[in-house]
Formats: C-alpha cells, structure tokens, sequence
C-alpha cells in the first residue's frame, strides 16, 4: 500500500525534480479519476511543510481537473448519462449551463466523498465553460483539500495530533453517515 512517507522519500530523492514529479503525479492520479490523492498531499506535506504541501497539492489537483477535463471531453459524454441519472448532483452539473453549472461543481468539490474525477467528468461532459470549471474547481477544493491535509498531517503526527485526529475523523464519519441517509431518504421520494 502507498504511504506518505514512501512518496516523500522517492520524491526527495529527485531532489530539484521533486516539486515537477509531484504534479506530474497528481494529474495521473486525477486522469484515473478514482484514485485517492490523499497519499501524495501527506507526502507533500512530509516533504515540502503544511503550507507548501498544501500549496503544490492544491496547484497539482487543479493541474490534474484541467487535463482530465480537456481529455474527458474529447471523447466520454455518451457513457456518462447513466451515472448523472443515478445522482442528482452530477446530474444538475450535465444539464446545466453557465453560473448554475459552476455552482453544482463547486458545491460537489466541497464535498469530501465524491471523488474527484467524477465531478470532473461530470464538468466534462456539460456545456460549462473551461475557464467557469477551472473557478468552480479552484474554489470548491480549497476547503476539502484543507481537510485532506490536515488528516494526512495529523496521521504523519498522531503522536503530537492523535485527539484532532480523532475529532476530525469522527466528525467525518458523521458527515458520511448523514449523507448516506439523506442520498437513501432521496431516493425514496423520487
């Protein structure tokens, strides 16, 4: 399994290459679209500090969402329909347009739980405007990838950080749970 520390050392090992490579990685694992990028923002961190971990992380993710989304683009709108169906939000973010396109995509980036590369692909396949997904995305991931780094700091740190860890992660699991029921409660209305 990945860790954090595995990533750090290989990148630390490239010496001056180590900030290219790591957004080299970020847009990979944003191009697969399933993988977790928390590994290589607690390596970030590991390597670079909090606040330029969180930085190249941030700057990686939005580098990773505009390749995906050009590269989406270009030839996956018709798979997408089933899973937009299945979920109101990425569903809003395909049949909208302008302003309104941006706000779904902005509010799904807030969330922790979607994946990242379905909410891009969900751009993708809309009518949006790159430069509006780029805003959305830039905004949207500031507050999640401020959790993300805070948990991958706080596991590289649980000696000092183990009872934020543990408020963070419980607080988590609530939220998951909460949306889970709501996401069940919706579909028996529907």
């Amino acid at each position: 399994m990945l860790q954090p520390e595995t990533i750090a050392s290989f990148l630390d090992a490239l010496g001056s290459y180590a900030l290219p490579v790591s957004l080299l990685i970020s847009i990979i694992i944003a191009v697969l679209g399933l993988v977790p990028s928390i590994f290589v923002t607690g390596a970030n961190i590991l390597l670079f500090g909090p606040l330029y971990g969180f930085l190249i992380s941030w700057l990686g993710e939005m580098l990773g969402a505009v390749v995906s989304f050009y590269l989406y683009r270009t030839g996956f709108r018709r798979p997408f329909t089933n899973l937009a169906q299945k979920h109101p939000l990425l569903g809003g973010i395909t049949e909208s347009t302008g302003w309104q396109a941006g706000l779904f995509i902005f509010q799904a980036r807030l969330f922790p739980f979607l994946p990242s590369g379905i909410v891009t692909f969900a751009g993708a396949v809309s009518k949006i405007n790159p430069v509006l997904f780029l805003l959305a995305t830039a905004l949207g991931k500031i507050p999640s990838l401020i959790l993300e780094a805070l948990v991958s700091y706080d596991f590289i740190n649980m000696d000092r950080n183990w009872i934020r860890l543990v408020f963070t992660l419980v607080s988590l699991t609530g939220l998951y749970l909460l949306w889970k029921k709501n996401k069940r409660a919706s579909k028996k209305c529907s």
